[in-house]
């Protein structure tokens, strides 16, 4: 049996994993509907992540319970509960993005890509924005726009512009912001 101390750590990093986890499971309640332009409840994932936070309290419960074998059980429900989510949490961000851009590859115009990365994830954004360079790269003379937006919707600084602008400066990549929220980078 734990000591008092370790089993007061335990439910820290219980209730820091419940925490985390609700605050993710927040942010994918949401899906794009590209026909009408608005967000959507992301519905179909919303028993998932129940089950999921169920499960993570209930194996927290039942290892500082004694219960190992129980705990072990709910453990692995919860991580099987999480690798849903996760796809479809995937699944969600693409849609989304498609939906802002007219497909996988952004607005195109001769010479000018588009990429709108409004509502995704800063690894998310990334993820598209190294691809987006990469085939940049092999169109000399282009350019890529990337419209990462100013962070007006939230209590905190955004995060997005800075890390796009981070990203392309590590790959060499020369930029310019015309205005707050637009970052336009040359090939």
């Amino acid at each position: 049996m734990l000591d008092l101390e370790a089993q007061a750590r335990l439910r820290v990093k219980a209730v820091t994993a419940v925490v985390t986890t609700i605050t993710a499971a927040s942010l994918i309640l949401f899906d794009w509907d590209a026909a009408s332009g608005q967000r959507t409840a992301f519905s179909s994932i919303r028993p998932t992540i129940k089950s999921w936070l169920n499960q993570v309290y209930g194996a927290t419960q039942a290892y500082l319970s004694g219960n190992r074998a129980l705990a072990k059980q709910l453990s692995a429900a919860g991580r099987e509960a999480a690798t849903e989510m996760q796809a479809a949490h995937a699944a969600a961000a693409t849609a989304l993005f498609e939906g802002r851009n007219l497909g996988e590859g952004g607005r195109e115009t001769p010479g000018c890509r588009t990429l709108d990365l409004h509502g995704l994830h800063v690894a998310e954004a990334l993820e598209r924005v190294r691809a987006a360079v990469k085939a940049q790269r092999v169109q000399r003379g282009t350019v890529l726009r990337l419209v990462v937006g100013e962070g007006r919707h939230g209590k905190v600084p955004a995060r997005l512009p800075a890390a796009v602008r981070q990203l392309l400066t590590e790959e060499g990549v020369r930029w310019k912001e015309p205005y707050a929220g637009l970052l336009q980078a040359s090939f």
